[in-house]
C-alpha cells in the first residue's frame, strides 16, 4: 500500500519545531502537543516490548480513552496494518479506533478505553470460572472473531491476555 495510513483521521504534520510535554513521573515519555491540546493525561496502564499505552481523558467531552505510542523506528509493516484494520472495523467487540496522531519519532494511537482489564487477569482472580460466565465470554469471543472473519481479518495472537474487557467486573 502507498498510503500510510488509509482511511484514518488526517492530521496536519507537526511544525518545524514540535513541541513535546513530559508525562509527570515519566520523564522518559515525551507526549506531542497536538494530543496533550486534546486530551488531559492521567496515567500509565500498560508497557509493552513496542509500545506503551496511557489512560487519557478528553478535555472537551469528558470521556476516557487509551492511547498507544509506538516508536516509529519499530516495525513499522505490522503497526500500519493494526491501523488500517482498526480504521475499518465497527463492531462492540472489537477495540474503536478514535484518531491517529503522527510525529518524527512516535505514532499516538487513540483508542476506546476498555477499563475493565485482560480477561486473563479476571480468571486468574476469579479462581474460576462458572459455566453461565463462560459462556459468555466465549460468545462475545466467537461473536467478534465471527465478525472479523466475514471481513476477511484474521486475529493472528489471540491469547487471554488480549481479549479486554470494557467495564469493571462488579
Amino acid at each position: 500500500m502507498d498510503s500510510f495510513l488509509p482511511n484514518l483521521p488526517n492530521h496536519a504534520p507537526p511544525s518545524n519545531l514540535e513541541q513535546f510535554q513530559l508525562l509527570p513521573d515519566r520523564p522518559a515519555i515525551r507526549l506531542d502537543s497536538r494530543l496533550v491540546c486534546k486530551y488531559e493525561v492521567l496515567s500509565v496502564v500498560g508497557k509493552g516490548s513496542f509500545s506503551q499505552v496511557l489512560r487519557v481523558q478528553d478535555r472537551i467531552t469528558k470521556r476516557y480513552y487509551a492511547v498507544k505510542l509506538v516508536n516509529t523506528d519499530q516495525d513499522f509493516g505490522a503497526v500500519n496494518n493494526e491501523l488500517t484494520i482498526l480504521g475499518r472495523v465497527k463492531h462492540p467487540f472489537v477495540i474503536r479506533l478514535e484518531e491517529v496522531f503522527r510525529s518524527p519519532t512516535k505514532l499516538f494511537i487513540v483508542m476506546e478505553m476498555a477499563s475493565g482489564g485482560e480477561m486473563f487477569d479476571r480468571v486468574v482472580a476469579k479462581g474460576r470460572y462458572t459455566e453461565c460466565e463462560a459462556r459468555l465470554a466465549i460468545k462475545m469471543l466467537l461473536t467478534g472473531l465471527d465478525y472479523l472473519h466475514r471481513n476477511l481479518i484474521t486475529h493472528r495472537d489471540l491469547k487471554p491476555e488480549n481479549l479486554l474487557y470494557r467495564q469493571v467486573l462488579n
